[in-house]
């Protein structure tokens, strides 16, 4: 019969392709076999479920969990951002910063993928500005000494779409340069969507150039 690793890497297949049910069938087998899923089995059946939105299902498996990590975590606070269900997704942010405990293995406390997903779920649906909110936990995220990636500063830039705050948008395009990253296109082109301000046509096409 198959072991925990092979299931393991079975869910990821399907978290991948959202097949939340099939996942979810082969954890279920494990259990029936008397055998016991680990941890990376159960994110990975989380992140199933969240890439097929089933958000409620998502938040009650990890509600479930016998133990967690900060993956569970990310992973659940992904599967409520993918369902736009953003202040669910930030008070679980908030749950795992209670849970936080000293840097080191099996800490809890929130990581770089953490304050990606917490600002990926402010923005997300489009509804309203929230640009302030994604600014705070860019703070949080500087005092925690946290070095932010491309994917941070994709969602950074994506978050000031509601409010055009273009001035900002130019801010955070010159720290990824502080930090030696390199904007891809993605964050180029929504950058350049903001720029219909007539102060910021220069920098529009100084980022097209690019």
């Amino acid at each position: 019969s198959p072991d925990a690793a092979c299931v393991s890497g079975a869910v990821t297949a399907c978290s991948r392709a959202a097949l939340w049910e099939l996942a979810t069938s082969f954890v279920e087998d494990m259990r029936n076999r008397q055998q016991t899923p680990d941890l990376h089995c159960h994110n990975g059946l989380i992140t199933a479920m969240g890439n097929a939105k089933r958000w409620q299902e998502a938040l009650n498996y990890f509600a479930q969990l016998p133990s967690s990590d900060v993956i569970s975590y990310n992973s659940t606070i992904d599967a409520l951002s993918e369902s736009h269900q953003w202040q669910k997704a930030l008070e679980m942010f908030e749950i795992l910063k209670e849970r936080s405990g000293p840097p080191g293995p099996g800490s809890l406390s929130p990581n770089t993928i953490s304050f990606n997903s917490a600002i990926h779920a402010c923005w997300v649906d489009l509804k309203e500005d929230r640009s302030e909110l994604v600014s705070q936990l860019q703070a949080e995220m500087r005092s925690r000494r946290l070095a932010p990636g491309v994917d941070t500063f994709c969602s950074l830039i994506s978050a000031q779409s509601v409010g055009s705050h273009w001035q900002r948008v130019l801010s955070y395009l010159e720290e990824m340069r502080e930090y030696d990253l390199e904007p891809t296109g993605e964050i180029l082109h929504n950058s350049m969507a903001l720029m219909w301000h007539p102060d910021a046509k220069q920098h529009a096409l100084q980022l097209y150039k690019q």
